[in-house]
């Protein structure tokens, strides 16, 4: 996700003491901003340690929890890094690990202008 053209929505400084806290908030904030979830809850979910499923690493998730879904990827996978998409493909919020900070990443696949910003 991270390149030199690449603007997180967000930020949460890994050294926060509550970090993993701050990053499921914003994350939620910025996803249901983004209607990243249809009326079911469902969107689409890649890890990078699924990647090489029979998917292409691509799952169709439905969250029943609706909370801190990036701490609850990250204990599932051992890894925090994830990207979310809607299932209409519009609309995606992603989390990324860079250098001293949590990056919360949206971008709009359905305006002409591209990624939205704070």
């Amino acid at each position: 996700m991270a390149g030199f053209e690449v603007v997180p929505t967000r930020t949460v400084p890994q050294k926060d003491p509550d970090a993993r806290e701050r990053v499921d908030a914003l994350w939620h904030e910025e996803a249901d901003r983004m209607g990243l979830f249809d009326g079911e809850g469902e969107f689409l979910l890649l890890v990078s340690r699924l990647s090489e499923s029979s998917t292409g690493g691509w799952l169709r998730m439905r969250d029943t929890i609706g909370t801190r879904l990036p701490s609850r990827i990250a204990a599932a996978t051992g890894n925090q890094e994830f990207i979310a998409v809607s299932l209409d493909g519009r609309s995606m919020c992603a989390v990324s690990v860079e250098e001293y900070d949590d990056w919360i990443i949206t971008h709009s696949f359905g305006t002409a202008g591209g990624r939205t910003g704070p």
